[in-house]
């Protein structure tokens, strides 16, 4: 329940706090304004006290209770500039900056002193917020009461431009001259403003005036180039290329861009000519001239003449930088893509002797050694890999790759098992892995384990032709699941027609499922597409003949199979004997 005396008491006072605060009265006096109002003594004492209170706190990192604190001194004291101003710091460090604004812009105002420091953080505050307009204006009353201080003329010319208005900073920048004279980085500045301002010629005055100030700084040439270069003047452009180079002939910025320039007129050779004279320069760095050789390797429209170009500046780049593994590798990379295997392995070796830490250059020397069936040199090379990096899956690989080859089945399997669990994100990978797993597994004739290592491979790469071919082949020497064999040979074949390894192992999966006559024109299928001096082929042919009744014609091919080298056990046999055996 409401008391409602009380109540009625309380609305009493709420109406008389008003009245009394306005004083009650209707006179016309005017009211002071806040630095107007005057402390008594007793209230200064309060104020001091207080903001001792309120620094103390500061200098003990209390944050909160130093703010608190000069609130407290601010609405006892409305004309204190000084607590407006740490109120403003501590909310501009904390980053509070409409805060931190609302009370320096009191500071200001309130002070009568003109301090500086509130000035200078009124325009930080100002530029922290993107209000550079507003900041400019602060910049240019600190200007009106320090005009000798040179930082605010910087200040305030850099707020100018933020803000745009590319006329007043011109003006602050032409006052900064006044007083310290013709400077470099006025200059440049002035330039800027200038291009800004679709103002050429005035842009190029200034760079002038620099080379007249400097006329032996190719940096203000450099400048000036690049403003006849952006507004396509280019016989200005030479010129000033021309006079760089009478400063240093070797110039490489000069040549870059006076081959750009011959390239553009479709003058190749006295393009290649400023380009070589560059690549020469042992100043130039090894990543400018990659950069340069670059787009000739990427870019697939790349005719024989810029192929040759291509060649003879990566050679020069080779012979100025003989320690670098980078220019080697891209020289490797060049040959790699031009399919000159034995060059691109000659390189990628040189690339490794300066620099063995770079994997890809490993990889792509695996690549090749593999292309190439090397298989001592991968098995070397990767084993050299593996110690300094144990977690590449693809070294794994190669390396079972060349274990196999090498018939060290079981040291292939032990390392390709390691290596398939490496396998991240790469399916393709994994899938080779393991089929390669399932080839080394069926040479140490445990067959579950390399029919499970095949199913898992092209469960992971289901068009994997060359996985299935393998596959099913190995299925029809065991004569077992030939209706699977039978499956992915035909897919394989389908895929990749004209194949003459898929053809032969279609033949032969189904000459073991007794289809002789259509196992006749799989395996003819595979002599005539070229696999007519392949030893296995011709057996195959001849042992599906002698299955169809035509003897003869089976030994005929028998003792060409023998003829080109047929490592069969029963090849002579069924010579000798003319009959087949199996």
């Amino acid at each position: 329940m409401i008391n409602q005396s009380k109540y009625t008491i309380w609305i009493f006072f709420l109406i008389l706090i008003p009245l009394i605060a306005f004083g009650g009265r209707k006179d016309k006096k005017k009211k002071k304004n806040k630095k107007e109002q005057q402390l008594s003594k007793s209230d200064k004492v309060a104020v001091q006290s207080m903001y001792l209170d309120a620094t103390k706190a500061k200098i003990l990192e209390d944050f909160q209770e130093a703010v608190n604190k000069f609130e407290k001194v601010v609405r006892m004291d409305p004309g204190n500039s000084a607590a407006f101003y740490e109120l403003a710091l501590l909310f501009y460090k904390s980053k509070q900056y409409e805060e931190a604004l609302k009370y320096i812009n009191e500071a200001v105002k309130t002070d009568e002193s003109k301090n500086k420091w509130y000035l200078i953080l009124q325009g930080e505050i100002n530029a922290q917020m993107g209000n550079n307009k507003a900041a400019a204006e602060t910049y240019s009353k600190l200007l009106e009461h320090y005009p000798k201080e040179i930082d605010y003329y910087f200040e305030l010319a850099f707020q100018q431009i933020k803000s745009e208005d590319y006329k007043a900073a011109l003006k602050t920048y032409e006052a900064l001259e006044d007083i310290i004279g013709f400077n470099e980085n006025i200059a440049l500045q002035k330039q800027r403003l200038y291009i800004k301002m679709d103002d050429l010629e005035s842009a190029i005055v200034e760079i002038n005036r620099l080379i007249d100030m400097d006329p032996e700084n190719p940096e203000y040439y450099h400048a000036l180039a690049d403003l006849y270069r952006t507004n396509k003047m280019p016989e200005k452009e030479v010129e000033v290329y021309k006079k760089i180079m009478e400063l240093d002939s070797d110039n490489p910025f000069a040549l870059f861009n006076l081959a750009e320039i011959k390239r553009k007129e479709g003058d190749r050779e006295a393009y290649m000519e400023y380009l070589k004279k560059a690549f020469r320069n042992e100043e130039v760095g090894e990543d400018t001239k990659i950069r340069v050789l670059f787009p000739y390797l990427t870019n697939p429209e790349t005719d024989t003449l810029e192929r040759k170009e291509a060649m003879e500046l990566v050679e020069i780049a080779a012979e100025v930088h003989p320690q670098s593994a980078k220019v080697f590798a891209l020289y490797g990379d060049f040959y790699y893509q031009d399919n000159k295997l034995d060059k691109a392995r000659e390189k990628y070796t040189r690339a490794l002797e300066n620099d063995n830490s770079v994997f890809e250059v490993w990889q792509q020397l695996f690549f090749i050694l593999s292309d190439q069936q090397d298989y001592n040199e991968l098995l070397e090379r990767t084993d050299n890999a593996l110690e300094l990096f144990p977690n590449q899956a693809i070294i794994y690989f190669f390396n079972g790759m060349a274990l196999n080859q090498q018939k060290k089945h079981q040291e292939a399997v032990d390392i390709l098992e390691a290596g398939k669990d490496l396998v991240v994100n790469n399916k393709a990978l994994k899938s080779q892995m393991l089929a390669t797993l399932g080839d080394a597994y069926n040479s140490l004739e445990k067959y579950p384990k390399s029919d499970e290592a095949f199913e898992a491979a092209l469960e992971l790469d289901p068009e994997n032709s060359y996985v299935m071919n393998n596959y099913s082949y190995y299925l029809s020497l065991r004569g077992e699941n030939l209706e699977r064999a039978k499956e992915l040979s035909k897919k394989s074949n389908d895929l990749e027609p004209n194949t003459v390894s898929f053809q032969d192992t279609y033949g032969w999966i189904l000459y073991k499922m007794k289809e002789f006559n259509e196992a006749e024109k799989w395996i003819k299928k595979a002599i005539d597409n070229g696999g007519e001096d392949n030893a296995v082929i011709l057996e195959h042919y001849g042992d599906i003949l002698y299955k169809l009744g035509k003897e003869e014609e089976a030994l005929q091919y028998w003792k060409k199979a023998a003829m080109n080298g047929s490592e069969s056990d029963l090849i002579n046999k069924k010579i000798a004997d003319k009959k087949l055996y199996e």
